[in-house]
């Protein structure tokens, strides 16, 4: 089964984009840096745990995370690392706006943070000292504040730099689309003779020119760019070589390329304006140490946002359930009063599940705020769980086992976690809520967390 690359995988290019992050398209000016201090305090708190007593498996992400969340070095490679983020190549591919951008849009995200950090009414302290050092370009929730108005702030912040990106690209197709006609007009003067022969000696040739299918297919791809149909075609009549395939082709995938980055700009709408804050915040999480440790330490869902205290995410992450809320739900058919459509629908908890709350269960700290592959890690955190999934929803029912052990995989490990650790977390708050004995036999809903992520219409009886 292939996987969803969440951001362990390859992350990009550690060459300096164009915009980089320096104070210009509108951006803050850099300021120098200050020494940030310890906090002397350990963070790595686990709620679900006897921080006392850790699991073995606990330990090493335990330490992790006060290695590099509390102490001097590892608050220093935390501020380091925000000019290293790179966004995810699986998420965004190399090439892409977001891709290209990302500099732009890490200064942009630096930019407002101050307008989260008052939103969220932190006042730093000995146990919240950590959101000061590592919180950086992640204080704002992409797509909250009031009416979306960080996308706003957003976008404020990057218009200069779209702008020239936009000028950029539009420069590029034109001198692409220059080259196309200056190759279709050589090339038509270069077989002017051809084109004159004799009607029947042209139909022979146009005859001929069928048993190259190529060149057949660049005459009706080139009768898409104005003025080049006519001329493409008179010369494709006098010849019969794959020469001018191969070097149409060459051209239009310049022209191509082009277009597409052009289309990129001008369809930048606020759904993907949402999705490049949530891609760039969540490259700056997998390159600051503390943060990507701190994914191995799962919260309440209520807690993620307890800034004062310091235990919860940073302002602008989410609390993602590691085992998705509907998961603890029956689901059954029901037909659209006004369509006809059937669909699977809640059907109230499961008998099992009743001490089940959602502001209780375990979270990770992602990225992004919607389900949406492109949206951030939390984005690419649902897609790992609905590949899981795709095949178990013939039924009403997959072992709680096999979920928590196969999704502390899939989401654990691309962060360094120990997904034992994962699990150990998952098993201490679930033991406690599951009302039929102990979690062995188990069971649970075989869903993603996605709209119409569950079990499939005639899957089974309810639980």
């Amino acid at each position: 089964m292939t996987r969803t690359a969440l951001p362990g995988g390859r992350r990009g290019s550690t060459q300096r984009n164009r915009a980089g992050d320096t104070s210009s398209h509108g951006q803050h000016p850099r300021q120098a840096p200050k020494k940030q201090a310890a906090s002397g305090t350990n963070t790595a708190t686990f709620p679900y745990l006897d921080k006392l007593n850790l699991p073995p498996a606990c330990k090493a992400d335990s330490d992790r995370i006060h290695e590099k969340c509390d102490k001097d070095e590892g608050i220093q490679e935390g501020k380091d690392s925000f000019g290293k983020a790179r966004t995810n190549e699986a998420q965004h591919k190399p090439g892409s706006l977001v891709h290209r951008m990302q500099g732009t849009f890490r200064g942009a995200l630096r930019a407002i943070d101050g307008v989260g950090r008052r939103a969220s009414g932190y006042k730093q302290n000995s146990k919240n000292q950590w959101m000061d050092n590592h919180c950086t370009g992640l204080w704002n929730k992409p797509g909250g504040g009031e009416g979306g108005s960080n996308i706003k702030r957003f976008e404020d912040q990057i218009a200069d730099a779209m702008k020239n990106e936009k000028d950029i690209v539009e420069k590029a197709k034109a001198e692409a689309m220059d080259k196309l006609q200056n190759f279709a007009k050589d090339y038509y003067k270069e077989h002017l003779n051809d084109t004159l022969g004799a009607a029947a000696e042209k139909a022979a040739k146009r005859a001929a020119m069928s048993r190259f299918p190529t060149l057949m297919a660049v005459v009706g791809r080139v009768s898409a760019y104005e003025g080049l149909g006519k001329l493409m075609g008179n010369v494709a009549g006098a010849i019969a070589t794959d020469d001018m395939a191969r070097r149409f082709d060459a051209l239009e995938k310049t022209l191509t390329a082009a277009q597409e980055k052009l289309n990129e700009v001008l369809t930048f709408s606020k759904g993907k304006v949402e999705d490049a804050m949530a891609s760039t915040q969540a490259g700056i999480a997998y390159a600051n140490p503390c943060i990507k440790a701190r994914k191995c330490m799962l919260l309440p869902y209520k807690d993620t946002d307890k800034t004062a205290q310091g235990n919860g995410c940073c302002p602008g992450q989410t609390g993602h359930h590691v085992l998705p809320d509907a998961m603890f739900y029956n689901y059954a058919p029901a037909t659209h009063p006004k369509t006809g459509q059937v669909s699977m629908k809640k059907a109230g908890q499961r008998d099992c599940w009743k001490k089940y709350k959602h502001g209780d269960a375990p979270t990770m700290c992602l990225e992004g705020t919607t389900n949406r592959a492109t949206n951030g890690s939390h984005g690419l955190a649902h897609a790992a769980t609905n590949e899981f999934i795709e095949d178990l929803r013939s039924s009403q029912d997959i072992s709680y086992e096999t979920a928590s052990s196969e999704i502390a995989q899939r989401l654990g490990k691309p962060f360094g976690c120990n997904p034992a650790c994962i699990k150990a977390q998952l098993d201490a708050y679930y033991k406690k809520v599951h009302g039929c004995g102990d979690l062995t036999g188990a069971q649970v809903t075989p869903h993603s967390g996605e709209p119409g992520g569950g079990p499939s219409i005639g899957s089974g009886d309810l639980e």
